[in-house]
């Protein structure tokens, strides 16, 4: 299990001298560290992990400079860069993440001028501009050309590595990913067509490796992955039954992980966000009472989590107010308004503490306006006498430019508003994309927005 392997490397770490190590030695030390960090890390303890990832790029960073012709210590300092940018974003720092990934960009630009024939390297750059572009998605002032333009550049670099060396399996691994992160681009400026067509190509590739090695861990979560990020893109198009198988299959896969190492609170938290994306789908196919104790069966899973985990991170704590969100609707449409209360309430103290400490969170700024307009729902089209949610009412703009989710949330905050035009105008553009999401299409007929979706 992971907490094994932590106590062996920690054995080995106090067995040795900084001192008396060579630039090799040295080298093998950074790792350690960051091996240990990433354990700390599916533990669920990032506090524990950022420090150890810290330690791991301080040390890279010094042999580096003691050892500027040493590209191995060099190319290791990106990867020390990365760790550390991936804590911040999971903390939503995006200010802090994306100062350590432009760090891992400058690396990777580095090993690449020096050798432009170098599939790693390619591959690198193809890395460094894809987390860069999956980061600006997570701002709330997101700019959707510079996401389109990162992760196209991304599969530039990632399609040069594999023509640069085709036998190598995990190139192409990569290029499955490069086609999922540029259908989450293709969704800033709500372009279904393109964000479908790149979905399919992810799951194709994923499920071709899988398949050749399925006793691969690695390869069966990025196959999980896949098949959930699918059923998304399925979803807003209205294939609401390939959207649950997808769904399905992932769910079968991540508790197969879960079950092999229950120690991984990571396997554990996707596990769940998954069945939880079931029980929303259910909910919005009709299945009512399915979804209802499904639901019952996550919440009880997601506080037990929540206890063990030492630190929530910002993602898994928008995921879970996200599912009370949806627990508590389900209880408002069965006509149990102190559950749907209690819920939503829990909720939108949860949001608010997270848009606290990080107003810059466009995740959680999403999931609070959809909690404003689900109170307003509640409450007979009213908000709190105290004002408490008025702040929330306000619709992001993105310069004219619309992604799908922006413009959903943009037409219920109209009606809101008592905007109807607006709204209206909101519900055609997406109409016009083909987005046809099963609750925002119940929305739609409720006001009139529409005629069937």
């Amino acid at each position: 299990t992971q907490r094994s392997i932590a106590e062996r490397l920690q054995g080995y770490l106090s067995t040795i001298s900084e001192r008396d190590l060579t630039s090799q030695s040295r080298l093998q030390v950074a790792l350690v560290l960051r091996q240990l960090g990433n354990i700390s890390m599916a533990q669920g303890q990032l506090v524990e992990a950022l420090a150890l990832f810290t330690r791991s790029r301080d040390a890279l960073e010094q042999l580096s400079r003691d050892d500027p012709g040493n590209s191995q210590a060099l190319f290791e300092l990106g990867q020390a860069e990365f760790w550390i940018g991936w804590v911040h974003t999971q903390e939503g720092r995006w200010d802090l993440a994306e100062r350590s990934l432009s760090s891992y960009f400058d690396v990777s630009s580095a090993l690449f001028d020096s050798d432009q024939d170098n599939a790693q390297w390619a591959m690198e750059m193809a890395y460094a501009l894809s987390n860069l572009g999956m980061l600006e998605r997570q701002r709330v002032t997101v700019n959707p050309s510079k996401v389109l333009e990162n992760l196209k550049a991304a599969m530039e670099y990632n399609r040069r590595a594999v023509e640069l060396q085709p036998d190598e399996s995990s190139y192409q691994i990569e290029l499955a990913d490069s086609h999922a992160n540029l259908a989450d681009a293709w969704l800033e400026v709500c372009n279904l067509g393109e964000a479908l067509a790149s979905r399919i190509e992810n799951v194709s590739f994923a499920r071709q490796f899988f398949l050749s090695e399925p006793g691969n861990n690695r390869l069966k979560l990025r196959l999980a992955f896949s098949l959930s990020g699918l059923a998304g893109v399925q979803r807003m198009v209205g294939l609401e039954d390939e959207a649950m198988e997808s769904l399905t299959d992932s769910v079968a896969l991540l508790g197969q992980l879960a079950m092999l190492d229950p120690s991984n609170l990571t396997y554990r938290w996707n596990l769940h966000r998954k069945r939880a994306s079931i029980a929303s789908l259910l909910a919005a196919m009709g299945a009512t009472d399915e979804s209802w104790s499904l639901s019952a069966s996550i919440e009880s899973e997601l506080r037990k989590l929540s206890r063990e985990d030492q630190v929530i991170s910002v993602v898994n704590g928008v995921e879970f107010a996200a599912f009370l969100l949806h627990y508590s609707n389900l209880a408002f449409d069965r006509g149990d308004q102190v559950l749907a209360s209690r819920w939503l309430n829990e909720a939108t103290e949860r949001l608010q503490e997270i848009l606290r400490e990080h107003p810059d969170s466009k995740a959680a700024l999403e999931e609070m306006q959809l909690a404003t307009y689900q109170y307003w729902h509640q409450n007979e089209n009213s908000l709190p006498s105290d004002q408490s949610l008025q702040a929330y009412t306000r619709i992001m703009s993105s310069d004219g430019v619309q992604g799908c989710d922006d413009a959903a949330i943009a037409a219920r905050l109209n009606i809101l508003q008592g905007d109807k035009k607006s709204a209206r105008d909101y519900t055609q553009y997406l109409l016009g994309k083909g987005y046809y999401e099963p609750e925002f299409a119940q929305f739609c007929r409720k006001h009139e927005l529409c005629d069937e979706t």
